[in-house]
């Protein structure tokens, strides 16, 4: 909760408007970094005032969409699958595509700079924070002076591909004010946490659209559980395309292994699972192959793979090719949405799960350790594989959606 608490402390200290738009919302994912100093600056960075992002080149409409700052194919290719499925002809506006422009105003800044010294003096940050912070700012409100002499008018809805995010805040914050209805895509499953709350929080704690079109009824709930009123949120279904996969006979399954690593933030957990599976395999005849999340650092864990005789996935290999290779035939996951992709390509998928992260809702497949892995795995292969995959398909469908598409009735309607 420490973590979350700052963030909270910070946020609230930095409620400053420009324009009806809050700009500590524009601003969530960096003033989580900056209360808990995980975010590197440099003075440099300070001359972000000097410019803004020029919506000048957006592409609008009655109904257009955006997808925003996230340098990650496997959102990109979920966004684009989504539009597919509502209409080919609504814009869409690829922003990692759209440049800086020039927007000098050197009070302005001065004036933000004002702003954030008067609004943090009881907190610890430093002169650096401050600058950047009151950088950033004055990057967003030249942002908006651009925003406000582009013609809306004849705009009635907006998507979104994560609404609570920076440029995309902004734009939603913006448009609401505008009267236009405001959508989100959900760009993975939403969880909500207890212990160790992470930076994903602000899913709930930073929401912003009119709708979130939800994966199943289990974000749906948890959304609600965060106090999100249950008007704004929609069950759409999972959003990728998936081909029809024989399942894998469960009793001859957990003899290679293809494992599904968590994102930089749960490197420790990682390591733990890893540290298992080197001991599991002293005493099995099995292999791994390890498939690691984009932010992890490759060279650490290709020389823990050398050194354990185990295999690791090259980076430009996707998740889905990874599952779709029948040379595995079970999967293991760490704290990631990959678990369901796992499950959905008809393999059996363990989870492992220690104390510094929550879980979602899945079948009955967690372990802790060597012993409670080994014990899985007996009982698993003691299942009819009619009824395994009978549940994981309820799990499936009420947790991420399987099965429904209603994108396109959510949005038109």
């Amino acid at each position: 909760m420490e973590k979350y608490n700052r963030y909270k402390t910070l946020k609230k200290a930095l409620d400053i408007q420009y324009h009806n738009i809050s700009l500590n919302r524009v601003l969530a994912v960096e003033i989580w970094s900056i209360a808990n100093q995980t975010l590197s600056l440099s003075w440099k960075s300070v001359l972000r005032f000097c410019f803004a992002f020029n919506f000048n080149a957006l592409k609008t409409a009655e109904i257009f969409s955006t997808y925003g700052l996230y340098n990650r194919k496997d959102h990109y290719d979920l966004y684009n699958q989504v539009m597919d499925r509502v209409s080919k002809d609504i814009p869409r506006n690829n922003l990692l595509m759209i440049n800086h422009t020039f927007s000098f105003h050197p009070l302005r800044f001065l004036r933000q700079l004002h702003k954030v010294y008067q609004h943090t003096t009881r907190l610890t940050l430093s002169q650096k924070e401050i600058w950047w912070l009151a950088a950033k700012m004055t990057y967003y409100c030249n942002t908006i002076d651009i925003l406000e002499k582009i013609d809306f008018s004849h705009t009635k809805k907006y998507i979104a591909m994560a609404g609570v995010l920076n440029v995309e805040n902004l734009l939603t914050q913006f448009l609401k004010n505008q009267n236009v209805k405001t959508y989100s895509l959900e760009e993975g499953l939403f969880i909500g946490f207890h212990h160790n709350i992470p930076v994903d929080c602000v899913a709930y704690e930073n929401f912003e659209s009119d709708r979130l079109l939800c994966w199943g009824d289990y974000t749906r709930n948890e959304f609600i559980k965060q106090g999100i009123h249950a008007q704004h949120l929609l069950v759409s279904g999972y959003p990728k395309q998936v081909s029809s996969q024989k399942t894998t006979t469960v009793k001859s399954a957990f003899k290679r292994g293809a494992i599904l690593l968590a994102r930089d933030s749960f490197h420790d957990a990682n390591v733990r699972l890893l540290d298992i599976l080197a001991t599991y395999q002293q005493n099995h005849s099995c292999s791994f192959l390890l498939k690691l999340h984009p932010s992890l650092d490759y060279a650490f864990y290709e020389q823990f793979a050398r050194t354990h005789a185990m295999s690791i996935a090259q980076p430009s290999q996707s998740l889905q090719e990874c599952l779709n290779d029948h040379r595995w035939d079970f999967a293991i996951a760490v704290n990631t949405t990959a678990y369901y992709e796992a499950l959905l390509s008809g393999k059996p998928c363990l989870r492992f799960q220690d104390e510094t992260f929550d879980l979602p809702l899945g079948y009955a497949d967690i372990f802790h350790d060597n012993q409670e892995l080994q014990t899985l795995i007996d009982r698993l292969q003691k299942m009819p594989d009619d009824e395994y995959w009978a549940k994981v398909k309820e799990i499936l469908h009420f947790v991420i959606g399987y099965g429904i598409d209603l994108y396109k009735k959510n949005i038109m309607a």
